[in-house]
Order: structure tokens, then sequence, then C-alpha cells
């Protein structure tokens, strides 16, 4: 052997690798924007969960309160209009607040 190496033979062998890595390069990102689309997702759903709990108890005790003393005033109830109120306005806003600037970091969109 001379030890000459014929470049389009070595080419041919190994395959373009800036292609090849380019490849494996967009296949991560993606997998890894799926991943962070699930994870943020699932921490939504949690908390929407523990917020619509947190009324369910709040209601619930409020009912026993007014069994257990039938001429209970509105000033004292846990659930009033005003918290229904804010609770809506916090499931909708509260999403659309945080992920408004994530396809800007997630997608680099001007």
């Amino acid at each position: 052997m001379t030890g000459v190496v014929s470049v389009l033979a070595e080419e041919e062998r190994i395959g373009n690798a800036v292609e090849t890595a380019t490849a494996r390069s967009i296949r991560a990102d993606i997998w890894l924007r799926i991943g962070m689309v699930v994870v943020v997702c699932g921490i939504f759903i949690w908390l929407n969960w523990q917020v619509m709990d947190f009324g369910k108890d709040a209601l619930r005790l409020d009912i026993a309160r007014m069994a257990a003393t039938p001429p209970l005033p509105p000033e004292h109830r846990l659930i009033t209009a005003n918290v229904v109120m804010s609770l809506i306005g916090a499931r909708s806003c509260r999403p659309a607040s945080a992920l408004s600037p994530s396809p800007r970091i997630c997608f680099h969109a001007a």
C-alpha cells in the first residue's frame, strides 16, 4: 500500500458528515421542544386542577358553615361572586400571559 487516500472514495465511505450532524441536531431540537411542550402543559393542567380543587373545598366548607348556622351573612361567606370572577379570570389569563413569549423563545420568531 502506498498510503494514498482517494478523497472521493473516503467521502462515499463516510457520507456527508455535515448533513448527518445537521439532521441529528434538528431531530434532537424537535424532541426537546416536544418535551418542553409536554412539561409546560402538564404544569398548567396540574395548577388548574389545584385551583379547582381549592374552590371545591372552599365551597364545601361554605355550605357546611351555612348549614350549621342558617342565617350566615354574605360578608362571612368564603365563596362570593368576586372569588368566582377572579378564578375564571385567572384560569383564562394565566396561560395566555405565560405562553405568549413561548413561540419567540422556542421558535426564534421575531
